[in-house]
């Protein structure tokens, strides 16, 4: 843990650019990436799965932004261990830009893996969700997202991810 918090620091200093002293000073940038930790709801039979976490937004004007969400889903606390991955594309409102960004947003989901009996698992749906992005530094924030997903094969469930989010 105290690594995690001294790769922070170091990147918190480093990401602060001489005359820039407030996050809500820089202009809105284009890209963001985040990495970190998810955690999904596969449903009553698989469990709760978690693993780490990816994303990329790309802004489209001022206040909405085009993204995927990637987490590799390594182990689960259901009957059935269920391994594989999951993805979100969505499209997002972000009402606001500053040192706190909250977004709303919607769009697609997957899923794909197998069980710890063999057996392929895949859905497709709907989500929907929202999150927020804490800048603390002009490069560099935190960012914590939550959603609620639909598959086709009917089952619903909830998905979180957090982690460190940098912008260019």
């Amino acid at each position: 843990m105290r690594r995690l918090g001294r790769w922070i620091g170091c990147l918190a200093v480093a990401t602060t650019l001489p005359g820039e002293v407030h996050a809500q000073d820089s202009p809105v940038s284009r890209w963001t990436a985040m990495a970190g930790i998810g955690l999904l709801d596969l449903g009553r039979l698989n469990g709760w799965a978690l693993g780490p976490a990816a994303g990329v937004h790309l802004r489209l004007g001022r206040h909405f932004a085009l993204g995927t969400d990637v987490t590799v889903l390594v182990t689960s606390s259901g009957f059935y261990r269920f391994r594989g991955g999951q993805a979100d594309l969505s499209v997002a409102l972000v009402p606001r830009s500053g040192t706190i960004e909250p977004e709303l947003g919607a769009g697609v989901t997957g899923v794909l893996g197998s069980d710890s009996d063999g057996s392929v698992g895949n859905a497709a749906g709907l989500f929907g969700g929202g999150g927020v992005i804490w800048w603390i530094a002009p490069r560099l924030g935190l960012r914590g997202r939550a959603a609620w997903h639909i598959w086709h094969t009917g089952v619903t469930g909830a998905g979180a991810s957090g982690g460190v989010t940098v912008r260019w």
